[in-house]
């Protein structure tokens, strides 16, 4: 019974000695891709966060970082003449950006002294904000006709929760406390994150990471 909760004693000392505060820093390449019923848009983007974690033992941390995935712009222009109209010219411009921050849980398996793979579950705060316009001009071929113009535009923003889940790979450098981090995350978005017509089962965000990470 002694040398069991000795035993005990020693383990809890052990994870409380690598239990260690840590902050990173890196960039991410960001790709977003968002599907409307007439064309798929897809645009890339590199950005750089900050993070703030604590490491409870070799196995399990917790970290909060900045996130922001970048900005998405779309023109659209379409000419389609039929036997009533000659000439019917439409024009779609989308735009849509996002800012946030991540809480994350990381699951680390140590290969050697040096080396470590790890698993990312995170919940992604973001704000977002899309903007959509449309203009038509039709043109039934009689000169003395004038050109029919017509347009609208509308405004939107969300702030929401959305999944998020990678995997990576971690290198001490040498024995010191410097450590670099390698890794992809997917992201899983909600409707009404990228305005009206916007198809919600083919839209992501990939991002990869490279950061720098020091434990105190």
């Amino acid at each position: 019974m002694n040398r069991l909760l000795a035993v005990a004693v020693l383990a809890a000392l052990t994870g409380a000695a690598q239990a260690q505060p840590y902050i990173s820093v890196g960039t991410n390449a960001t790709s977003v891709g968002v599907s409307y019923p007439s064309n798929r848009v897809e645009a890339d983007d590199v950005s750089v966060f900050a993070a703030l974690g604590y490491r409870w033992s070799r196995y399990v941390a917790a970290e909060v970082a900045t996130f922001t995935p970048g900005s998405l712009r779309d023109q659209t222009l379409l000419v389609q003449p039929t036997s009533s109209t000659p000439m019917l010219w439409t024009e779609t411009k989308r735009s849509w950006k996002a800012n946030g921050f991540r809480l994350s849980v990381l699951g680390t398996i140590p290969l050697t002294d040096h080396w470590a793979l790890l698993g990312r579950l995170s919940a992604y705060h973001l704000r977002t904000e899309s903007s959509t316009s449309f203009k038509s001009m039709q043109d039934d071929g009689n000169p003395t006709t004038p050109l029919s113009v017509s347009g609208s535009s509308s405004n939107a923003s969300a702030s929401t929760v959305v999944p998020g889940y990678g995997l990576g790979i971690e290198a001490r450098v040498g024995y010191t406390p410097v450590y670099v981090r390698a890794s992809v995350e997917q992201i899983h978005l909600r409707s009404g994150m990228f305005g009206a017509g916007n198809d919600l089962d083919h839209n992501r965000i990939r991002t990869s990471m490279v950061e720098v990470r020091y434990q105190f």
